[in-house]
């Protein structure tokens, strides 16, 4: 997991960070069509922002501060997780299988 930025990320920042959330928003909402990571928290990544917040019971103020970031955070590493972890139907999945 990457470190957490210490700063409130909010519209009219540009930078590594701001690419960031757009990437983890991308994959916590994989809605079409999916933010352009540019660096720029621009009105769309605002709008995703708040998306993520109310979907998650945080308050949806576009702010990407430390608990939409720790959430961000751990979704991802959910993602990460069902990604690694095979599928199985009833049991019968067996090492090297896909």
């Amino acid at each position: 997991m990457q470190p957490i930025p210490n700063r409130v990320i909010r519209i009219g920042l540009r930078g590594g960070d701001v690419a960031k959330v757009q990437e983890s928003l991308n994959k916590a909402l994989p809605t079409k069509p999916g933010l352009k990571v540019d660096g720029i928290f621009g009105t769309q990544t605002a709008t995703r922002t708040r998306l993520f917040q109310h979907q998650n019971q945080l308050k949806a103020d576009s702010l990407v501060g430390p608990k939409t970031l720790t959430k961000l955070a751990q979704m991802a590493t959910k993602l990460a997780f069902r990604l690694v972890t095979p599928k199985t139907s009833g049991g019968d999945w067996k090492p090297g299988q896909k």
